[in-house]
């Protein structure tokens, strides 16, 4: 018989086990701009100014100097903030914040990226980034995958997986009752366990797939269904194949479509309006007119915010396709990324070779434009900013050019890109190491990206990162938004297989996956003997 478990907590106490790390000096923005000035060598225009930053004296009403102007004192400027020894059009009291740029002297304007700030370095936007662990947690040491991580406008984290025994939530322990089950689950911005659910059936395997969150807090996931029928609420799925779903902020489902289709990928507009991805075989409906294809092929298919279809178009190549990734950006245009050989085309010029493809659609569904990028790539993953531009991260042999360059493999190495809103390359890196895979890449709103992934040995990603012998390492590197390199941070355990990433609105960033063995992102140590999965939240 299917089941569907559901478990809601009150929100407060912590009910989570998270091991919380306290941590000391001064973040950007100051609180205490007394202590941080001094501390952290920012600007203050209290009595005694930042180390290495300036600063003045306590005024009164200002001397009438403009901004830019040389000053000692705050009661010299206009403004009544001198600081970095210019007087300044505001405190300008952050660690990477600064009134002496050589271009807008008297202007608080961010330091440049790669600017050393304490512990950590500048991100180009006037915050300090270190990647500090604030807290990890186990969810799971039994047979418990974690596959994606979301946040939404209120800074809940949102997990999607599956598992084939057990899985904790807040202290509550949820049974697998078929062979594999699924589980959603939303934490509070500390990560205090709001809601969870499990969803399987006996004798059946079911597969967590992707997972996007809206504006509201409403969830869409996607997944695999396998054997027996599955159960959610109202919404009975009577045979194996692909689905889609929606659950409201408080977890409970409005609506799912179910149909013969993998790979599913799923990513929410602003109206609401869900558009999902995947590929397919033979003929399929996903709500409006039949699709055929003769081989597999990519469908793009749209729904409105109550589940009712809007679109739905289907692509072939002549060799073979893939979705990796599909992205809406702030105009509601979206963007479905992904791998082909042969020649496939999205209604402007067909595109011909072997490579990543990207393309842009308008949020009425028509070809905007589309592009290649020749290369051989194995696994690749990528995201999209608000603004239009896509993040790509990929394992790749031989050779790729992004359009500023060819990139060449020693082996199989992982190559970064950041595209622009039209598909021009604006920068791009290679990152060599022993066997290194992507698994998962972010980008916050100030355009600054995290990329997640494995690699055994060795790994150079800015700065050389090493694995123990015979183990597993674990990678999470930041690039600024110009591609400066912010910082990389590795770990090691026995396995590990995937990993998810994701931002909230203050840019700390939230990092799960799987593990077997013992690892310490910063508080105690987290240990699994089977498959397990971890959740941790690290600073900007």
């Amino acid at each position: 018989m299917p089941s569907h478990m559901r478990i809601s907590w009150a929100t407060t106490g912590w009910l989570l086990s998270l091991v919380s790390l306290t941590t000391s000096g001064c973040k950007a923005p100051c609180e205490d701009t007394l202590t941080c000035g001094s501390a952290a060598g920012t600007s203050t225009s209290s009595a005694q100014g930042g180390a290495g930053q300036g600063g003045g004296a306590e005024g009164g009403s200002g001397g009438g100097e403009p901004d830019g102007t040389t000053c000692s004192k705050n009661d010299e400027c206009s403004s009544n903030h001198c600081v970095d020894g210019v007087c300044c059009d505001k405190a300008c009291e952050s660690a990477c914040m600064s009134c002496s740029s050589d271009d807008m002297k008297g202007t608080c304007l961010p330091e440049k990226a790669g600017t050393a700030c304490g512990a950590g370095v500048c991100d180009g936007a006037g915050v300090c980034s270190d990647g500090a662990h604030l807290f990890s947690t186990l969810l799971g040491t039994n047979g418990v995958w974690l596959h994606n991580v979301a946040t939404d406008a209120k800074d809940n984290v949102f997990i999607f997986g599956d598992f084939t025994k057990n899985v904790t939530f807040g202290g509550d322990n949820h049974t697998a009752v078929g062979t594999q089950d699924m589980m959603l689950a939303k934490l509070n911005s500390s990560g205090t366990p709001v809601w969870s659910d499990t969803y399987g059936a006996a004798s059946a395997e079911q597969y967590a797939e992707s997972m996007a969150v809206d504006s509201a807090g409403n969830v869409f996931f996607t997944g695999h269904l396998a054997g027996d029928a599955l159960g959610f609420f109202h919404c009975a799925m009577t045979s194996g194949g692909g689905f889609i779903a929606k659950a409201d902020p408080d977890g409970m489902l409005q609506w799912c479509h179910e149909f013969a289709a993998n790979s599913l990928l799923v990513a929410v507009d602003s109206k609401g309006n869900s558009i999902l991805t995947g590929k397919f075989s033979g003929d399929v409906s996903f709500g409006g007119a039949q699709l055929s294809t003769n081989s597999a092929a990519i469908f793009l298919a749209k729904y409105d915010a109550g589940g009712k279809h809007l679109y739905s178009e289907a692509f072939d190549s002549t060799v073979s396709e893939a979705p990796v990734a599909i992205v809406v950006h702030a105009d509601d245009s979206y963007s479905l990324i992904g791998k082909f050989e042969g020649a496939l085309g999205f209604g402007g010029s067909p595109l011909s070779g072997k490579g990543l493809f990207v393309a842009r659609r308008t949020a009425a569904n028509s070809h905007e434009w589309s592009k290649s990028f020749d290369g051989d790539l194995l696994v690749t993953v990528a995201t999209g900013s608000a603004s239009g531009e896509i993040f790509v991260a990929a394992r790749f042999t031989g050779a790729i050019d992004f359009g500023n360059g060819t990139l060449v493999a020693g082996g199989a190495d992982i190559a970064l890109a950041k595209l622009d809103s039209t598909g021009n390359a604006l920068w791009t890196e290679q990152v060599s190491g022993t066997f290194s895979e992507p698994y998962d890449v972010a980008v916050d709103a100030s355009g600054n990206s995290a990329f997640a992934g494995t690699f055994d040995g060795s790994l150079t990603i800015g700065e050389t990162l090493m694995a123990q012998p015979n183990k597993a390492g674990i990678f999470l590197a930041k690039r600024a938004s110009d591609g400066t390199h912010l910082y990389a941070k590795s770990w090691s355990v026995d396995e590990h297989n995937r990993a998810g990433v994701a931002f909230d609105s203050g840019g700390n960033l939230w990092f799960g996956g799987d593990l077997i063995g013992t690892i310490n992102f910063g508080g105690a140590d987290l240990s699994s003997a089977e498959e397990g999965s971890f959740l941790v939240k690290l600073s900007p």
